[in-house]
């Protein structure tokens, strides 16, 4: 399970989050927050633009309506074998790249405003996003269709 230890993932979200694994209709299941019920609260325009604008960028890389929402679950032997390098707190866009599914699961969850703590977004973190993007690109046009061990 990964998720944002600041409140900002509803933990009562987990045994939907967690099910679809344990019932093997999924090697992974993806909180999202652009899927019907799904929602992000009172976000003000600039971070919905740039939260948008994140998962736009992704579209040549997976079908996913929220790549960056960092809510996830997964089944532990589907990481192994993957070559991992995420840059920053975008795991989750990584491993779906690298693993090459289609047994995902997105889970509607409504982001709340953190409880704690402070966000990383930063135009450092943006410049970083951009870069692994690319390198993302790269391995999926490179790396033969298969999912990669």
């Amino acid at each position: 399970m990964v998720m944002d230890a600041d409140g900002s993932h509803p933990v009562e979200k987990l045994p939907e989050m967690i099910r679809p694994i344990l019932d093997d209709r999924a090697d992974l299941t993806v909180g999202s927050r652009h899927v019907t019920d799904g929602g992000i609260g009172q976000w003000p325009l600039h971070r919905r633009i740039v939260s948008k604008a994140a998962a736009m960028m992704t579209l040549g890389l997976t079908k996913m309506s929220d790549p960056t929402s960092g809510f996830m679950a997964i089944r532990r032997t589907f990481l192994q074998g993957l070559d991992l390098n995420p840059v920053g707190w975008k795991i989750v866009l990584e491993i779906v790249v690298k693993a090459r599914t289609d047994r995902l699961i997105e889970v509607p969850f409504t982001f709340n405003d953190r409880e704690l703590g402070e966000s990383k977004m930063s135009l450092k973190e943006q410049w970083n996003y951009i870069k692994h993007l690319c390198r993302l690109y790269k391995f999926k046009m490179l790396t033969p269709k298969s999912r990669v061990s």
